[in-house]
């Protein structure tokens, strides 16, 4: 101990001999380790931590690529998506989604609000493998055409503009304009697929849709079947697009599929480098 305490007085003895030298050590460790502690935060935050879904890994993202003219990320089709569902078989399901802004009012809320919200297909909750908060999420059935309007609000709605009312589920609200039925809540935190609070199904109904090419394109992702891997699943799903290149070349020539984790959508690999980069360089 003895020992100890003189190397401290000695060391502190030659900070104050040079108080300018050791503020600047103190200041270039101090920033070192504060730049290597923030990096590794957005490390383990983006790159690390699994989707907060059950079995996440297995979620992935697919889409179409026309590497020919130039394109190698393209959402999908409406009508692509409803025949690359029925002819797959390599995940559980594939379901489709796009975001877009959701103007809620109604339910004696004082003031119409608008939110950010999600068109998603009615199985897109089993796929993620979520349950509901209250009442129920969207089934396959609230997406066929002409089924009744209804919504899954997200916990915060709920709270914020019902007041966290518990007879929220079943009464109706005016969602975009139409009347439709609150039929769940989501549990606290869930957002899906970024920020997105309100989810109303989508409906695609081919008789209403004149031409392969028309309709508002969808992100599509799926649940890997058991045993069944992300080559393979490739592998189908590319050579269904074969097929529709075959019998629809003026709409699907050169179209090829990419399948890859569906938290690489959000991080591709231009971000995942930079953030890999810039993780080693504060280390260095």
């Amino acid at each position: 101990m003895s020992e100890l305490l003189q190397e401290l007085r000695s060391a502190a003895s030659r900070l104050r001999r040079s108080p300018g030298y050791s503020i600047l050590i103190v200041f270039v460790l101090g920033v070192g380790l504060g730049g290597t502690i923030f990096m590794f935060g957005a490390v383990k935050d983006y790159l690390l931590e699994p989707l907060p879904f059950p079995e996440s890994g297995e979620l992935m993202h697919m889409e179409n690529q026309d590497l020919p003219g130039g394109q190698d990320s393209i959402e999908i089709r409406p009508l692509d998506f409803l025949d690359y569902r029925a002819q797959q078989s390599s995940f559980e399901g594939l379901a489709g989604f796009y975001s877009g802004t959701v103007n809620l009012s109604g339910a004696g809320a004082d003031r119409p609000e608008r939110y950010d919200g999600a068109f998603v297909s009615g199985n897109t909750f089993s796929l993620l493998e979520l349950d509901a908060h209250m009442g129920r999420l969207l089934q396959p059935r609230d997406s066929e055409p002409g089924a009744a309007d209804v919504a899954v609000i997200g916990y915060s709605v709920w709270m914020h503009r019902y007041g966290g009312d518990p007879d929220i589920v079943g009464r109706t609200i005016r969602v975009n304009g139409r009347d439709a039925t609150v039929v769940g809540v989501t549990p606290p935190e869930f957002a899906f697929p970024v920020k997105e609070r309100v989810w109303v199904p989508l409906r695609i109904d081919p008789a209403k849709i004149a031409a392969r090419d028309e309709g508002t394109t969808l992100e599509v992702f799926g649940r890997l079947k058991d045993g069944v891997t992300r080559q393979q699943a490739s592998a189908e799903l590319n050579a269904i697009a074969a097929n529709l290149a075959k019998d629809h070349p003026e709409t699907n020539r050169d179209r090829s599929v990419l399948v890859k984790p569906f938290a690489h959508e959000f991080i591709d690999a231009g971000a995942r480098a930079t953030i890999l980069t810039m993780f080693a360089a504060v280390v260095l």
